[in-house]
């Protein structure tokens, strides 16, 4: 797998589709000529203490892999149980592991403090997240516990369309790419991003994700029960995503359960507020909720069926500030090599006192969101760190952007601190849904889907 690392991206999609070609003791592994058991990875969880005995043992792999096809080409392989039960893993190099599994740490912590919040289990729904085992065995080598029965977001909207709206894609993402120098669009003025972004957002049809969900459904009330399991899993995502400044949240970012309508979040390179500080073009959107996700719930719209869950989840952690914190206390005290990396961008090295003062700042961070903060201030610190809008002189423009304007927006409205939770997820939403934002957006983020 080392050599792997070496290669081109086209020489990764020539790559044989047998185990053995990249570990014959795998492929010819059989836990019956060992005196010795192998455990089946993702066991330990940390939540509760392990119980070896009772732990799958691996008997055996199966022969054929699985190659992806995003850019490293991750390789899907299957452990056969002892149990008799077959175990799907995704084999991932070139990226530091550590990032996901204590994202997905957090998130385990995080449903456990939603189960027992009495802020959540009064509500008419529970806030949860559905997690996965993540399992580095190196800083650029580790292996992920494989969803079954899912499909990226982007994937699942574009299987819904109608076979005569199959182009629209294309001829909204070329219309928007016509505005593509983001030098422009972060200078731009308000109301010809909207335009622009309107424009552009009204070449989809606007029920496609709708429709999917419909696709899965028998009947009407099993596509009430979809699209609730849907907000229920999303209105969580959003809010634990928001604290943990995940970003980076484009459509193949998220799966789709095809048979619960749950959503699930993957992929969090990207963090406490990075891809705002960092990223060419300032990802200002504290989370997605764009067009199509947002017409899932029409009449209703967002704030009947997302806001009341939002609530209660922010709610709950905020309850639960101290140990969050300190968990994440305990994480920087490691950092990951994503860490470093973003690091040594901000400060040009990665000396351990500029390494703790990042630090302390992501800590900074988290207990203002889980105190009385207005959202937009937490972007708006961020983007002025972006060093691409330093350059280009775009801040003053996306500060407008970022904080809206008084009367007409909730964010400009209130003061920077001392808001109430309902008022904190208002912004969150409205930052979420403002066309001022998303129209000044990546082109691979697709704000207009």
């Amino acid at each position: 797998m080392g050599r792997v690392l070496q290669l081109s991206p086209e020489e990764m999609r020539k790559l044989p589709r047998q185990l053995k070609a990249y570990s014959p003791w795998l492929a010819n592994f059989q836990a019956s000529k060992y005196s010795e058991v192998l455990e089946l990875p993702g066991q330990y969880t940390g939540m509760s203490k392990p119980l070896p005995e009772y732990h799958v043992k691996i008997s055996s792999f199966d022969e054929n892999v699985l190659l992806m096809s995003s850019m490293r080409v991750p390789m899907r392989i299957i452990i056969r149980g002892d149990d008799e039960k077959e175990y799907k893993f995704l084999v991932k190099w070139g990226e530091d592991l550590r990032t996901d599994q204590r994202m997905e740490q957090m998130f385990t912590l995080m449903n456990s403090i939603y189960a027992r919040s009495p802020l959540c289990t009064k509500a008419s729904s529970v806030p949860s997240l559905d997690t996965y085992q993540v399992i580095p065995l190196s800083l650029r080598v580790g292996i992920l516990q494989w969803v079954d029965s899912t499909q990226p977001l982007k994937d699942f909207i574009n299987d819904s369309y109608r076979e005569n709206e199959t182009k629209c894609y294309g001829e909204a993402r070329a219309l928007y790419g016509k505005n593509e120098n983001y030098t422009v669009a972060k200078k731009a003025k308000k109301r010809d991003v909207i335009k622009a972004y309107e424009e552009v957002v009204n070449k989809i049809p606007w029920d496609v994700l709708r429709r999917g969900l419909v696709r899965m459904s028998s009947s009407t009330e099993g596509f009430f029960s979809l699209r609730s399991a849907f907000a229920v899993s999303y209105a969580a995502l959003c809010i634990s995503q928001w604290l943990l400044g995940i970003g980076d949240r484009h459509c193949s970012n998220s799966l789709v359960s095809l048979k619960t309508g749950r959503v699930i979040g993957i992929d969090f390179g990207h963090h406490f507020e990075s891809a705002v500080q960092f990223l060419p073009v300032p990802e200002l959107m504290p989370f997605r909720l764009s067009p199509q996700i947002v017409n899932v719930f029409q009449p209703i719209g967002q704030v009947g069926m997302l806001k009341e869950i939002m609530v209660s989840a922010l709610g709950a952690l905020q309850e639960s500030r101290h140990v969050l914190t300190a968990v994440l206390e305990a994480f920087v005290k490691e950092p990951t090599k994503d860490w470093l990396d973003f690091v040594q961008k901000q400060e040009g090295d990665t000396q351990d006192s500029k390494v703790e003062l990042f630090s302390s700042k992501r800590i900074e961070l988290l207990n203002d969101k889980l105190s009385d903060i207005n959202p937009a201030y937490i972007t708006l610190w961020a983007v002025s760190q972006n060093k691409f809008v330093a350059k280009q002189k775009a801040y003053e423009n996306l500060k407008q952007a970022v904080l809206g304007d008084r009367g007409e927006s909730v964010r400009a409205s209130v003061g920077e601190r001392g808001l109430s939770t309902h008022q904190q997820v208002d912004i969150l939403l409205e930052q979420a849904t403002d066309p001022n934002i998303l129209g000044r957006s990546w082109i691979g983020w697709d704000p207009f889907l």
